[in-house]
């Protein structure tokens, strides 16, 4: 995995603007448990796409797993009714999950 993480950084002093490749950077340190070179990683890619829900996400299960909750909410808040013109719409009836009555039994205590 050593041999992984050398090539990852060597490709990302290749591509620097490759934030996939950074993205995968930050994968390889954690999954060394290196969440401190990973969360340096996350940084530099947030501060030139802070939109990147990869590394958004990434960096707040980091800030978690520092035990800094208030800090990670904002990286890890995301919500479908932020998305627009995405609808929720169920894959299938009620009659159709074999499970009928279940379904009326939670859709009553909504």
């Amino acid at each position: 995995m050593r041999s992984s993480l050398a090539t990852l950084e060597k490709l990302t002093q290749i591509f620097p603007e490759d934030i996939g490749l950074k993205n995968e950077l930050g994968v390889a340190h954690l999954l060394l448990g290196d969440n401190k070179g990973a969360k340096k990683v996350y940084e530099e890619v947030l501060a030139v796409a802070p939109s990147n829900g990869f590394a958004k996400v990434h960096y707040g299960f980091i800030l978690k797993s520092e035990n800094k909750i208030a800090e990670s909410i904002p990286y890890l808040k995301r919500s479908l009714y932020n998305v627009a013109g995405l609808k929720a719409q169920p894959w299938w009836t009620a009659k159709e999950t074999g499970y009928i009555d279940l379904v009326k039994v939670k859709c009553e205590t909504f």
